[in-house]
């Protein structure tokens, strides 16, 4: 029951934009394609491929895209924005199957799902009927590829081996390496499965040897630390000490004062023993024991220097000292002097005879008597009060109007006084602020504004005059006084509070603190600071960085000599690891009892290594008893199943092979024209082993035919290898052989025995093959019609031009 092709269905498929309905291999025997190159011969053989294997083979091999890299489009459609169909429908004499394949449109596609290695592109379903694909995709039956090989009794993988010769890559067999060749034939020998049973047996018996391997290497690195362990020992000397615990009194003591010591031999990344650690440690404590008291009087001194240097180091604190130092009792009392007199400065301003009038409801005079005990201040509050009184009743077109005047009165002066600067060339002649031209010139100008004022004066009403009237009798009689009584107060010496001298002295809480910490470490040392403090507040000092010198000169020399050969880092481990709680009682730890604790650690350390010798021997007995005793056992059985199964392998395989050696020597004679050492190709086995396989002309040469045969030839010894392939291995449904162009060669082969050798031999095959010679393909046809096989040709070129008029 042998399926063959009835008809195929393309549409959107690379060169081919509309649908292509191609029915002519419907009950033919020998179908050739043909027409000039470029018009879809080899696009005939690839969907057949797409259909029957889920991708192009030649394209897979070929795949040169470098990592992830994404692409604008699928290589396979004509039309990006169409979908792509294949339909292809395979009869036998007892029914018939349906392929259809489907492709998004490249559109509707991420960049790496259009990559040319993206398998899952095309989407494979079975049909009832071949007009199915019209049908949406979601109601139809997907196909999986074991399906596919179960309708033909044939795996994916023989479809490029031995079904279908192809015009690229055809000497992809040919470019294996010969033990290659042999596992890919493998597969036609039927030795799969006791090949994959030989490879089990074979990774456990190489795991048997890894496991008898590290046990090997576990039980001599044993004995080398037994032997270690030994010469270690003969240093030993017999103690016999009760433990007794040095540091009672510390939450956390060293590990070496623990009763039970583990690991005494575990060493550290400087190839150190915990033993040697813990010995070290306890002689470096010895040492520090001996010149305690002498080395604890160096640590206090040490420490008293580093707290001057980091007060030295802090020079904003000490500027802060010699500022603050007189006046840090009084400093509440400066800040409130200081705000008075931010207050009174800003009184002055608001005095000024062009602003008091516009801000005097707005003024605060209640301070005046305590800021400068102002002995008018009843008078004053009172003539400020009816001026109040007035400006209330007073309309608001008349403060404006009375606005406008002082404004015509502010510019004037500003001009007068720039046009009184002689270093200012000004045309007087033109209006300040319009710029209007006055032949009179300034004067002129004077004349007309004065006239303009004198007009507008007579504008206000009796209130606005009687506010004036009042503003200047109370100005001239109290503001003035009082303008003088401020200034007099703020020119004082004891008044004044220089702005940047207050400004360094007022400094927020915390560094507060840290000044008086200093301060009181500077006065608890005796250090006299009265010839570097500051006493006025007036004047920010000039001198600060000189007086700040002398202070850290003063500060240095209370610095205390230490000894050079006192070792801080050390010394302050000891001390704060084992004694900062103890330093009271630091005669009672004595150096003898140090002594009898490194002892005692060696004591514990031999007593140890004893037990890691029996350790270590139980262990080894174990190994050598139980483990590779056992494992060396099967890993002989195993050895000699293996050799069994190779042996059986490659005698099936040589029985095999002899079945393909003749029809191969034949093929290869009928269709090669002609050859150095003889008329055909023999199949060369290694002598000692059949996992290397060469083709060689006859027996005057051992080396491959691949070194030797030009291009052309090549191609030949494929095309007569798949061909014998194919007759003595394809036990397959699949009743159809392809050959892409294979007079490509033409000049290497006698095309009337290739021609007679496939009508002969796979008479029962529907044999499809295309060429681009019209000569060719009469020649085939002719040559298969004699012997009353059905053929035909199909012009590609002539179908598309037919498929495009139909559709104009």
């Amino acid at each position: 029951m042998k399926y063959k092709i009835k008809q195929i269905y393309i549409e959107n498929f690379k060169l081919i934009k509309n649908g292509i309905l191609i029915d002519d291999f419907n009950n033919k025997d020998f179908i050739i394609l043909d027409g000039p190159n470029g018009y879809g011969k080899t696009t005939i053989f690839d969907v057949i491929e797409i259909a029957l294997s889920g991708k192009i083979h030649r394209l897979a091999l070929n795949n040169i895209v470098h990592g992830n890299q994404g692409a604008d489009d699928i290589v396979y459609l004509n039309d990006q924005n169409s979908v792509m169909k294949i339909v292809i429908e395979f009869v036998s004499k007892f029914d018939s199957k349906i392929i259809y394949v489907y492709g998004e449109p490249g559109a509707n596609l991420g960049k790496s799902a259009r990559r040319i290695d993206n398998y899952n592109y095309f989407k494979r379903f079975v049909l009832d009927s071949f007009n199915d694909h019209i049908k949406n995709i979601d109601q139809l039956n997907s196909i999986s590829q074991v399906q596919i090989d179960q309708w033909f009794n044939s795996p994916n993988r023989f479809y490029n081996l031995y079904h279908y010769i192809q015009q690229e890559d055809s000497t992809f067999f040919l470019k294996m390496k010969e033990n290659t060749r042999m596992d890919t034939l493998g597969k036609l020998f039927d030795t799969e499965k006791e090949e994959h049973q030989f490879s089990k047996i074979k990774n456990i018996h190489q795991e048997l040897k890894n496991q008898i391997s590290i046990l090997t290497e576990k039980r001599d690195n044993n004995n080398k630390e037994i032997s270690n362990i030994q010469l270690l020992n003969k240093e030993k000397t017999e103690y016999n000490l009760e433990y007794e615990e040095i540091f009672k009194f510390l939450l956390y003591p060293p590990e070496w004062d623990n009763e039970i010591l583990n690991g005494l031999n575990d060493l550290n990344d400087e190839n150190l023993s915990k033993r040697e650690l813990y010995k070290n440690e306890i002689i470096s404590l010895t040492n520090f024991i001996k010149d305690f008291h002498e080395n604890y009087l160096y640590f206090l001194q040490y420490n008293t220097n580093k707290e001057i240097d980091l007060k030295i180091e802090n020079t904003e604190n000490l500027n802060t000292i010699l500022l603050i130092y007189n006046f840090i009792e009084d400093l509440d009392e400066i800040n409130s002097e200081v705000k008075k007199n931010n207050r009174l400065y800003t009184l002055l301003e608001d005095l000024k005879k062009e602003n008091l009038l516009k801000k005097i409801e707005k003024i605060d005079f209640n301070k005046l008597t305590d800021d400068i005990n102002y002995l008018y201040a009843e008078v004053f509050f009172d003539n400020v009060n009816a001026i109040i009184s007035l400006k209330e009743k007073e309309k608001n077109v008349d403060e404006i109007l009375r606005d406008f005047i002082d404004t015509r009165v502010k510019i004037i002066s500003l001009f007068d006084s720039i046009t009184d600067n002689k270093d200012i060339d000004i045309d007087n002649t033109e209006c300040p602020l319009c710029g209007n031209y006055w032949q009179g010139g300034y004067t002129q100008l004077l004349a007309e504004f004065k006239e303009k004022g004198d007009k507008i004066e007579k504008l206000k009403s009796s209130t606005s005059l009687e506010i004036e009237k009042k503003y200047e009798e109370f100005y001239n009689e109290f503001v003035n006084d009082l303008n003088n009584t401020i200034k007099e107060y703020l020119s004082k010496p004891e008044n004044i509070i220089d702005s940047k001298y207050f400004e360094e002295i007022s400094i927020d809480s915390q560094k507060m603190i840290e000044v008086k910490k200093t301060l009181e470490w500077i006065e608890n040392q005796l250090i006299d600071l009265d010839e570097l403090i500051y006493k006025n507040i007036d004047v920010y000092p000039s001198d600060i960085d000189e007086r700040r010198g002398r202070l850290i000169n003063l500060l240095n020399s209370e610095k205390k000599f230490i000894s050079e050969d006192y070792d801080h880092i050390a010394f302050k481990y000891n001390y704060s690891n084992f004694l900062e709680e103890y330093t009271p009682n630091i005669d009672n730890l004595s150096v003898e009892k140090l002594k009898t604790k490194m002892a005692y650690i060696d004591q514990q350390y031999f007593q140890g290594n004893s037990a890691s010798i029996i350790e270590l021997q139980t262990q080894n007995k174990f190994i050598e008893d139980e483990q590779l005793t056992k494992l060396t056992e099967i890993e002989k059985k195993t050895h000699k199943l293996l050799d069994i199964y190779n042996k059986n392998i490659k005698d099936h395989r040589k029985q095999i092979g002899k079945n393909i050696e003749l029809p191969f020597f034949i093929f290869s004679s009928k269709i090669l024209q002609s050859l150095e050492y003889g008329i055909g190709l023999f199949i060369k086995w290694n002598q000692t082993s059949t996992d290397i396989l060469k083709f060689t002309q006859g027996n005057k040469t051992s080396h491959d035919a691949l070194y030797s045969m030009s291009s052309g030839q090549l191609s030949a010894l494929v095309i007569s290898f798949t061909l014998a392939m194919n007759k003595v291995f394809d036990k397959s449904n699949f009743g159809i052989l392809l050959i892409d162009d294979p007079t490509q060669t033409m000049d290497e082969i006698n095309m009337s025995s290739f021609i007679e050798l496939l009508r002969n031999e796979f008479e029962d095959k529907q044999i499809i093959l295309s060429t681009h010679e019209d000569e060719i393909s009469y020649f085939m046809r002719f040559k298969f019609s004699e012997f009353n096989l059905r053929t035909t040709s199909i012009n590609m070129k002539d179908k598309q031009f037919t498929i495009s008029q139909d559709t104009l």
